[in-house]
């Protein structure tokens, strides 16, 4: 009768363990700090909230005049002997609320695990080149690195290109979905176009700059049709996207969802092609019969 475990079979289990350990200390370890993050974005939301809410009280207060005021963070938010009313405690930062209404700042939590910073209405990973208030119809002259971040019309786009007198946007992030389906497709009368142009025509800020003549009407051509447009999709080249599907080389193509591009070749049976963008940062080629995401872009004179 055997009555213990040999010196072989509890090396046996110690390696056995030590292998699942391995294997699962990873994944316990990417999740908590998947909590975290999302647990730290939360509370720079919150305190988001109470500075609009201390704007909004101010403003009424003093009859619509607003003098600037920056709140300093260091587990509480203050400007002079006023402290914001919010649960979050930030481990540093501060935040900026310009006489015009715009919000800015940088907020810290965790120890400054966690970094985010503040533009008006959203909270964001990295910092945007230009956050003004968000119905501006403005973009400063000047001379835009591509994929920089800038905000116009209350959201957040990526310069494309900047040819000194306009700027040419790509959204931040898709408005909506459409499938292509199993027939050749027509960019005049696809759901893709109905989506833009119903996006578009929603938001009074961007209709009013195209009534003050401030965005500039694109002409382009699917291939068999040319359009002229104050708003279309991505281009492949634009997204650095080439036949071969090589690496899409923009930081707007590293997005979650996959979205459409544009190919103006006359050559591609179907006139749009649809790229999936991985999380390596490479283009594949996907059922077209899947929801597809859809990205606006834009031209904006620089005044």
């Amino acid at each position: 009768m055997k009555n213990g475990y040999t010196l072989i079979e509890l090396i046996v289990v110690i390696v056995v363990l030590m292998i699942v350990g391995i294997i699962i200390l990873p994944i316990t370890l990417g999740k908590i700090n998947e909590s975290r993050y999302e647990s730290a974005k939360e509370k720079a939301y919150n305190v988001l909230e109470s500075v609009k809410l201390y704007h909004y009280n101010k403003i009424i207060e003093n009859n619509g005049i607003f003098e600037e005021v920056k709140f300093v963070c260091n587990e509480k938010c203050t400007y002079l002997d006023y402290e914001l009313d919010t649960k979050s405690k930030p481990s540093s930062g501060e935040i900026n609320i310009s006489n015009d209404g715009t919000i800015t700042g940088k907020l810290s939590f965790y120890d400054d695990d966690y970094v985010f910073y503040i533009c008006n209405d959203v909270v964001l990973d990295e910092e945007i080149t230009l956050c003004a208030p968000s119905n501006t119809l403005t973009l400063k002259v000047n001379d835009y690195n591509i994929d920089e971040k800038v905000m116009y019309a209350g959201f957040i786009w990526n310069v494309i290109k900047d040819n000194g007198d306009n700027t040419t946007l790509v959204l931040n992030n898709i408005i909506n979905t459409a499938s292509l389906g199993n027939k050749k497709y027509d960019f005049g009368t696809s759901s893709v176009n109905e989506k833009l142009n119903e996006w578009f025509n929603n938001n009074e800020t961007l209709v009013s700059a195209k009534n003050q003549e401030k965005l500039i009407s694109m002409k382009f051509s699917d291939g068999e049709t040319d359009y002229d447009s104050f708003i279309r999709i991505p281009t492949i080249d634009e997204a650095g996207v080439k036949r071969n599907l090589d690496k899409c080389l923009t930081p707007w193509c590293d997005i979650k969802k996959s979205y459409w591009l544009l190919d103006y070749q006359k050559s591609f049976e179907g006139i749009f092609k649809v790229y999936s963008i991985g999380d390596d940062g490479c283009a594949y080629s996907i059922d077209v019969s899947n929801e597809i995401g859809i990205r606006p872009v834009i031209t904006v004179k620089e005044n």
